[in-house]
Order: structure tokens, then sequence, then C-alpha cells
């Protein structure tokens, strides 16, 4: 993603707002059939040696499970806000006309490896991060989970570069 530095966001702060009110991230893949995206939440974890560790589950009925393997380069996206710029509100318009369009966007990226994890219990504990998150409060009985955690896949990425446009 190009990035010109007065728009590169330094605040982790504001990344993180970002991610939390615009939770749905693109995850792109490179598999035996070519590129893929799935959209999906993520957790996110900070880690603080700058690293970010990426969180998350699949059907393992999904193609990003059956096409890809531990240590396959891996995308994750995360769009916020986003708008179109008229040369027409650049004050410089009437004077010099030399301004074109643009369009303005929030973005984070992070790049990484991927892991399929094998842990049921790590899983559970993911999916149960994920619901807390998104609901305030797990209500889904446990015998309703764990006969869904049979049909998941649970998968990290270490992201150790980032790019983030906001």
């Amino acid at each position: 993603m190009y990035v010109p530095e007065h728009f590169s966001e330094k605040n982790i702060n504001e990344i993180k707002k970002l991610i939390d009110n615009y939770p749905l991230a693109t995850l792109f893949t490179s598999g035996i059939n070519g590129f893929s995206a799935n959209h999906l939440p993520f957790l996110i974890d900070f880690n603080a040696n700058g690293t970010q560790t990426i969180l998350g589950h699949i059907a393992r009925n999904n193609q990003l499970f059956k096409e890809n393997k531990n240590g396959d380069e891996v995308l994750v996206v995360y769009k916020g806000e986003d708008a179109y710029i008229s040369p027409n509100w650049y004050p410089t318009k009437q004077t010099t006309h030399q301004v074109v369009p643009t369009w303005n966007y929030q973005a984070v990226h992070f790049y990484g490896k991927l892991e399929l994890i094998e842990d049921p219990k790590f899983l559970l504990g993911i999916v149960g991060r994920l619901t807390k998150k998104h609901e305030k409060k797990i209500s889904t009985p446990k015998k309703q989970l764990f006969f869904h955690l049979y049909f998941m896949q649970l998968f990290s990425a270490d992201a150790t570069i980032f790019s983030k446009k906001i």
C-alpha cells in the first residue's frame, strides 16, 4: 500500500480504534489454486516486541483450509472510512489548475505467515474471546459451541510488518 509519510498513522491507539470500529477484515492468501479472499473477524494481540498476532477461525470446509499450509504468506486488511476528494475543493484550483482528484481512506495492512493450529482448547478460547468481544457476553450454550468447534479450524498469523494509512 502506498502511504505518503504525512498520512502514515504512528499512534497505535488510533490503529486499534480503527480495528475496533471496523472489525471485519479481509484475509488474502495464495494457495494451490491461486488467490483467495475471505472476510473474517479477527483478534489481534499487539505484542510488546512490536509484532502482532492475528487470530481467527474458519470452517474446515473453507477453501483456505484445503488449499493453504503452515508458513504460507497472508495479508490481512482492515478498511475504515473513505471518501472521494474533488479537485474543486482545493483553493489553488482557481489559480493554478494543477490539482487532481484523489481518494482519502483509512486502512491497516498486516503481513504475516499462516499457522494452522490443532488445539481444541485454544480454539475454544479464541471463539470465546471473539464471541465476548462482539456480543459482550457469551450467549451460546457451551454444548452447542462444542458441536460447532468440530467444524472449525483455528489459525494465526504472526505479522512482523504492517502498514497503515489513516
